[in-house]
């Protein structure tokens, strides 16, 4: 196999001009030997520091394969069985679905074929959650498949791998990360976070906006790397392709690479667009498919203002890495095959022409949808003052939505996003979330109860399951109205008897099993296991001296 140097600088650079990317870092590795490993471009636009081959980048989701790996390890160590149920190792471990609790394995989870779909505002913002706060939220996520059913990415599913691995190892994910696979490979300069001072130069973040780029924010450390937190050089990344190929037997076995590289569950986001490239499946932390006529194994990466890609073919020895700091940049895609063309001897197919048409297609396409989509809104006036729609809503997995007025508009906090979501209103009671990294909008319906009182909000978070509704808060009840509730109340010959256990508030009905009280607002009260009641007391002076059951009548106090 031969390779000219010249010829792949060459290729490199007219492809990243071709995808105005600021800056590419490149390693190639044939036959266990490392022939190109280096920088291009520029890391910085505003000092115009030159991209070298140790310069750091998050690779998001190219993560993934190593996690996958490391699990492999653990397994190759007796530690852990990647076919038997997740619960195995942990034993609350839930899922929505009772069937895909008793079934999940890790190797379910590594193959993104538990049922469950993205769910990914689960953890997206700047939240507090911990791997062990993820793999909890799992029971609260709906699911669109049964398990091995269908491939669907997940993120979520890769950070509960993660947890599970804290769980066999007894470290934090990082540490064993460290400890078990990275040290062993000599990947010395990988980190999990793009401050970390270790980092001498950092390739900065941009998206393209209009016709040139914008930095982006440099992302924070990820509280939920597994997925997707790896921080890592051009130089590591070599290191990691030579194991890939067969080169660290002692670290990742014959038996692990198998696993990486076989595919473990049909479908996957493989470039079935293209004639030459037919899926074969997604396989632990990678995707398969079969490239005229080799295997190729590989997996990309986007962060917001990074897109990776890590590649290698197994059986013909070559390994390619591309790490850029542009978002969402299809060069990604298309420098890994045209360096494959090369080193193969294949005739060249114009993948830079094809990924470019591809890529411009699809950004006018999402443009024109928005567009599309503003122009669609009614803006009629909503149900009610904007006032009525503030308050607190919850979801036990993703957490709290805030909505509060400025002047004449609804503002929105999720997950202290800020700035980077926007209400805009659509019709009635229906506004539309824009998501400004993205340039995407999401419905959002204010819903209300059974008196018109807006009682929750639905958010189209994931378009593959029903929205995801986040329940109205409201304040606890006063204690001393409680306190004066205490007592037995008649209506007739019909007896209400109003006590308290703890911290609980428990009504006996007539007739009735007892029934916890939960305040609704307005000092009234109603009951989880009977939502269409309410109870309201009268309090006149401090003392509650009736309590009207609405639909049952008026209990005075006897």
């Amino acid at each position: 196999m031969t390779h000219d140097l010249a010829a792949m600088r060459s290729l490199i650079e007219a492809e990243r001009a071709r995808f105005a990317v600021p800056g590419t870092a490149v390693a190639v590795v044939v036959d266990g030997h490392v022939v190109l490993c280096e920088g291009f471009g520029v890391r910085d636009t505003d000092s115009g520091d030159a991209m070298t081959a140790d310069t750091h980048f998050p690779i998001a989701s190219d993560s993934k394969a190593f996690t996958a790996a490391l699990l492999c390890v653990l397994a190759d160590q007796g530690e852990v069985d990647l076919d038997a149920p997740v619960r195995a190792t942990i034993p609350w471990f839930e899922m929505h679905d009772p069937h895909a609790t008793a079934l999940v394995s890790p190797r379910d989870l590594l193959s993104h074929r538990t049922g469950l779909p993205r769910h990914d505002f689960v953890w997206y913002g700047e939240t507090d959650l911990t791997l062990e706060d993820v793999a909890r939220s799992l029971r609260h996520l709906q699911p669109n498949r049964q398990p091995r059913q269908s491939w669907q990415y997940s993120n979520l599913c890769f950070n509960t791998a993660g947890y599970l691995t804290e769980q066999l190892t007894g470290q934090s994910w990082p540490d064993a990360m460290t400890e078990r696979l990275l040290a062993p490979l000599g990947m010395s300069s990988t980190v999990f976070d793009a401050h970390d001072p270790s980092i001498k130069a950092i390739a900065q973040p941009y998206k393209t906006v209009g016709e040139g780029v914008e930095r982006q924010v440099l992302p924070e450390r990820s509280k939920v790397g597994p997925a997707g937190g790896i921080v890592s050089t051009c130089e590591d990344m070599a290191r990691w392709l030579q194991a890939r190929l067969g080169g660290a037997p002692e670290v990742l076995s014959e038996a692990a690479l198998k696993d990486l590289h076989t595919p473990a569950m049909l479908g996957g986001s493989a470039g079935v667009e293209f004639p030459e490239r037919q899926s074969m499946g997604y396989a632990l932390g990678t995707q398969v498919e079969s490239y005229r006529g080799s295997r190729v194994v590989f997996h990309g990466g986007n962060l917001v203002g990074y897109s990776s890609n890590v590649c290698v073919v197994p059986d013909a020895g070559i390994g390619i890495v591309i790490l850029t700091n542009l978002h969402g940049t299809f060069l990604r895609d298309a420098l890994p095959l045209m360096l494959i063309d090369q080193l193969l001897g294949l005739e060249p197919v114009g993948w830079g022409e094809r990924y470019h048409a591809l890529m411009t297609a699809g950004l006018q396409g999402r443009a024109e949808a928005l567009a599309h989509h503003d122009a669609r809104a009614t803006g009629r006036a909503p149900s009610r003052p904007l006032a009525d729609f503030a308050g607190t809503y919850e979801h036990p997995a993703y957490g709290t939505f805030t909505i509060s007025t400025e002047g004449e508009e609804l503002s929105a906090d999720f997950h202290g996003l800020g700035a980077l979501v926007e209400l805009r209103h659509r019709d009635y009671d229906a506004w539309d979330l824009f998501l400004v990294e993205f340039d995407q909008s999401l419905p959002v319906v204010f819903t209300q109860g059974n008196e018109g009182q807006i009682v929750s909000v639905r958010v189209t978070f994931e378009a593959l399951v029903a929205p995801i509704e986040f329940l109205r808060t409201t304040p606890d009840a006063d204690p001393e109205l409680v306190k004066a509730m205490l007592g037995t109340y008649t209506m007739g010959p019909l007896t209400l008897v109003i006590r308290q256990r703890g911290d609980v508030l428990i009504a006996q009905l007539p007739g009735s099993s007892r029934l916890t009280l939960k305040p609704a607002g307005d000092g009234r009260f109603t009951s989880p296991e009977m939502p269409t009641l309410t109870v309201e007391p009268a309090l006149e002076a401090g003392v509650v001296t009736a309590i009207m059951i609405d639909p049952l009548g008026l209990f005075l106090r006897a």
